[in-house]
């Protein structure tokens, strides 16, 4: 039997904000990034953050801070954004293949939002997931976006592809990651409003 009250009260539906972690990220744009969204998450927020790795083992990062992760990919819960960041993709990252698998299972599931940072936008074109849209990268990288068909290359910014499924940001090497966090934020508090 139902309390009265309990109808009455509305529960908020969480949006689970997931940052990537692979080897040899770019422990600046990643720390940057989280901290931020830590930092401006209200007590009453239904956001949450996590760092999520392939499994819960450490993770060396480009200049080998050792981070552990909250979630390995098998034990996190949904996933409605993910957030890529930067680092020195093609040592390990872009061959890894349970990483890219499951990008292609977040397509599947409720993930509403990809946020690519830097050179993080080119295990989205390993994993085939930029495939005729608009793209960026930091600006060495801006040529290998081609060898993904991407629809159209921009040289900065962030470019938000708000037409695919899941949605696909991608934002430039030049941004630092508080600007992207602060677009990300400002995109779920205006969703949450709708």
């Amino acid at each position: 039997m139902t309390d009265a009250s309990d109808m009455n009260t509305t529960t908020q539906v969480e949006h689970n904000i997931g940052i990537l972690l692979y080897h040899l990220v770019d422990e600046l744009e990643l720390i940057t990034i989280y901290n931020y969204i830590k930092q401006n998450l209200t007590e009453d927020s239904n956001i949450n953050c996590h760092l999520l790795a392939k499994s819960r083992n450490s993770v060396h990062t480009k200049n080998g801070v050792v981070i552990t992760p909250d979630w390995g990919f098998m034990s996190a819960p949904e996933c409605h954004t993910l957030i890529i960041p930067g680092g020195l993709v093609d040592d390990y990252a872009m061959r890894d293949k349970v990483m890219l698998e499951y990008f292609k299972r977040l397509e599947q599931s409720s993930l509403k939002t990809i946020v690519a940072c830097s050179e993080g936008v080119l295990l989205l074109g390993a994993a085939e997931m930029l495939y005729n849209l608009n793209a960026t990268t930091s600006t060495r990288e801006l040529p290998r976006l081609h060898e993904y068909e991407v629809a159209d290359v921009v040289e900065i910014g962030i470019v938000q592809n708000d037409l695919s499924v899941p949605n696909i940001w991608c934002a430039s090497g030049e941004l630092v990651g508080i600007d992207v966090a602060k677009e990300l934020l400002n995109h779920l508090t205006n969703e949450n409003r709708d």
